[in-house]
């Protein structure tokens, strides 16, 4: 199970298509895999990640990659396809996941952070 928390709401109406307005607003945002904390950060560009994982889902393509724009850290959060499953990866990770996560895990979870 994969769970994405954010301090702030998400909602696709508001969600800003272009830089600078993608970067502007921050949250506090985590990232759970098995209920294990995998990802946080205090000051995390929530519209920026969404539109690359809204691109990922409505062109269906096989791996995510969210290059952000503030950090050399790239791919900051990457699902990468993997035999029957993606594997999560970030350089700020705080575990090595190697639990394979379904789509649509990760479709639901982005979903749920939607609401």
């Amino acid at each position: 199970m994969i769970e994405f928390v954010s301090n702030i709401s998400y909602c696709d109406k508001d969600v800003k298509k272009m830089y600078p307005d993608l970067i502007k607003d921050e949250a506090h945002f985590i990232i759970r895999v098995e209920d294990k904390l995998f990802f946080e950060e205090p000051n995390f560009s929530i519209y920026e990640f969404m539109y690359f994982v809204d691109e990922w889902i409505e062109k269906k393509l096989d791996d995510m990659k969210y290059i952000a724009i503030d950090t050399d850290d790239n791919p900051l959060i990457s699902f990468i396809k993997d035999d029957g499953g993606y594997k999560i990866n970030s350089p700020w990770q705080l575990f090595a996941c190697e639990k394979l996560i379904t789509r649509e895990e990760i479709e639901e979870a982005i979903l749920k952070l939607k609401k």
